[in-house]
């Protein structure tokens, strides 16, 4: 009974270390956004689905105060771009690189001309080597040619390496802004002639955890079909094991209401022919078939009503390509230990839409040289002597190459 107490009591400290961090980065990120007021644009409610639309390439009007507005959309501001995009976003940037990655499955196939690359990336807020660890980042989705790069757990601190990472290789950056610890973002690649139209979020009501969507409408340039396509990204709320049920529950109406989102955007217009969402699900309802542990999740495919998953739409046997995305037997950062093997991160598209998944990937990362992890001992309170190889994040990015069709 002892060693059970001894247990509780070091996990009930550990996760009041981590509230402690998260306020920290709360109240940094909050700092942060007060001395950038002035170089960013108001927030702009958008009162109806319909009718406001929000052209990004003029200022958006103040926000009224007294409006009867809706609360829990609103259009973000637009950060001045460097970047020789045509659009007036925020920018960031990649790098290349040439490194064996530790784990890659791939498709074999020609790409065709007319393709849109998506990526989602959690990219792990942990201070771990960030420097080393964002210019990695930066460096593999440049490698890969990314197009819409879906980022989460993003905070202040990495940015301040991952953000100048991605300008300098022409990408526009775009931040969800009234955000938690950390938050999501969507990155465009400037030199596709790709435009965005409109960004915003939609908040989750009975997220816990601050989660919510940020959205973004694409216009398309001519040799990529010359139409516009909605594109998003959340992290769905994660797994507490006092709340397993609950949180659950909640993930599945985030990702219903997702859906719902984006069908009556869409609806409202028509020039929209392609819906996108990629993120960190956090989803379990996949297990091989010698595992007897309980499952968290249902079948997404029984959340869902009009959307696919890349993954499995591409034919894949999961019990020979399983596409996970944490997995600490590949990942050496995480110890090549554990059973904690999950496809957390997925791409999910309308089938009606008129971009279909040509190629999927679960994307190799490399051992970033000269940095070692050491990982810490919850019951001793101390870190481990055994030093673990550094990559990227503690997810592997899931690429999606979306085939286009000109209209």
């Amino acid at each position: 009974m002892d060693n059970i107490s001894a247990f509780q009591a070091n996990l009930n400290q550990i996760r009041e270390e981590h509230r402690l961090k998260f306020n920290q980065l709360q109240t940094q990120a909050a700092k942060s956004s007060e001395s950038s007021t002035t170089n960013k644009r108001p927030y702009t409610s958008i009162s109806s689905l319909a009718d406001e639309i929000i052209d990004i390439k003029k200022p958006p009007p103040q926000v009224n105060s007294g409006s009867d507005s809706d609360s829990s959309i609103e259009c973000l501001g637009v950060f001045p771009s460097t970047s020789t995009s045509t659009s007036t976003s925020t920018s960031t940037s990649m790098s290349t690189s040439t490194s064996k990655s530790t784990s890659t499955v791939t498709a074999t196939a020609t790409i065709p001309p007319q393709t849109l690359t998506v990526m989602t990336w959690n990219v792990w807020f942990d201070e771990t080597h960030v420097a080393e660890r964002m210019k990695s980042i930066a460096a593999i989705t440049a490698k890969h040619s990314v197009d819409v790069l879906l980022l989460q757990e993003l905070t202040d601190s990495l940015l301040q390496t991952l953000g100048p990472e991605l300008k300098n290789r022409g990408y526009t950056l775009h931040l969800q802004q009234q955000r938690g610890s950390y938050f999501v973002g969507i990155a465009i690649r400037a030199t596709t002639d790709i435009t965005i139209t409109t960004i915003g979020t939609k908040t989750f009501d009975d997220s816990n955890q601050g989660r919510g969507l940020l959205f973004a409408v694409l216009k398309l340039p001519s040799n990529m079909g010359n139409s516009e396509i909605m594109v998003s990204t959340s992290h769905l709320e994660s797994y507490v094991k006092e709340m397993a049920d609950k949180n659950s529950a909640i993930r599945a109406n985030q990702l219903q209401l997702v859906e719902r989102f984006c069908k009556a955007f869409v609806a409202n217009k028509p020039s929209i022919t392609s819906v996108i969402f990629g993120g960190d699900c956090n989803w379990d309802d996949y297990k091989i078939k010698s595992s007897k542990r309980t499952l968290s999740d249902r079948k997404m495919s029984e959340v869902l009503t009009e959307w696919s998953d890349a993954w499995l739409n591409s034919s894949r046997d999961e019990h020979k390509e399983p596409g996970y995305t944490y997995d600490p037997k590949t990942n050496p950062m995480l110890g090549l230990k554990g059973s904690l093997r999950r496809r957390f991160d997925r791409i999910l598209f309308d089938k009606k839409s008129l971009m279909q998944p040509f190629k999927v990937e679960v994307v190799g990362m490399p051992i970033i040289t000269d940095c070692f992890r050491q990982k810490f001992n919850p019951f001793t309170h101390k870190y481990s002597d055994e030093k673990f190889p550094v990559v990227a994040s503690d997810h592997f990015p899931f690429l999606t190459i979306f085939q286009t069709t000109p209209t």
